[in-house]
């Protein structure tokens, strides 16, 4: 029993490690692929960029919402972890590392989002669009890569369970890395994403 309990946690972990694999994929094929708009889309897509007032409520509400809910309950797990000492363990600091990639997409990002999609451009600038682009996939690519590291941790616990606690410079020098590859897969957007303006013919 214990033989096929093994086979079925490492299949899982495997399983879920490349599912991680190909959301970045996926991920990073719709951040750096170039999208040609053409004039007729562009055009049809700024003649009808006033929202209604339902339609914009609503998607204000439900943005707030968002951004609300995911700051508060990722803010708790930083606040239960920060106050009570038996919490901090190396193996907890991979929870708290998801919680911050997750605030700062909800308290950095979004908010900025909204403001594009409410008004159907980019009010805030080129430097400020290189930023906001770079810290939603850093973020995105942080959440990923920690999910991975939590899954592969928690199936070597089970499957090769070792009484040496995890140490603290190898949980440290695994969240370097995480932070580190996920700037390196983000930075093409720091580099290259510019802010395009379209004439449209009246």
């Amino acid at each position: 029993m214990l033989n096929v309990t093994n086979y079925l946690i490492y299949y899982f972990s495997f399983f879920f490690f490349i599912l991680c694999l190909i959301l970045n994929l996926e991920i990073y094929e719709a951040l750096y692929t170039n999208y040609t708009i053409m004039k007729k889309k562009l055009e049809s897509y700024l003649t009808n960029k006033a929202l209604d007032d339902t339609s914009l409520t609503c998607l204000l509400v439900a943005y707030t919402l968002l951004i609300v809910l995911g700051a508060t309950g990722n803010g708790l797990v930083c606040l239960a972890v920060a106050r009570k000492p038996q919490m901090r363990t190396p193996r907890n600091v991979f929870i708290i590392n998801l919680a911050i990639s997750d605030l700062i997409l909800c308290l950095f990002t979004m908010p900025f989002s909204l403001v594009e999609i409410t008004l159907k451009y980019w009010p805030l600038g080129q430097l400020t669009c290189k930023l906001v682009a770079g810290l939603e996939a850093t973020s995105i690519f942080v959440s990923t890569i920690s999910i991975t590291a939590i899954a592969l941790d928690r199936y070597k616990v089970i499957v090769k369970p070792s009484p040496e606690p995890c140490h603290p410079l190898r949980t440290l020098i695994t969240l370097s890395l995480i932070w580190a590859i996920a700037f390196v897969l983000s930075s093409p957007l720091l580099i290259y994403r510019t802010v395009e303006s379209h004439e449209i013919s009246k």
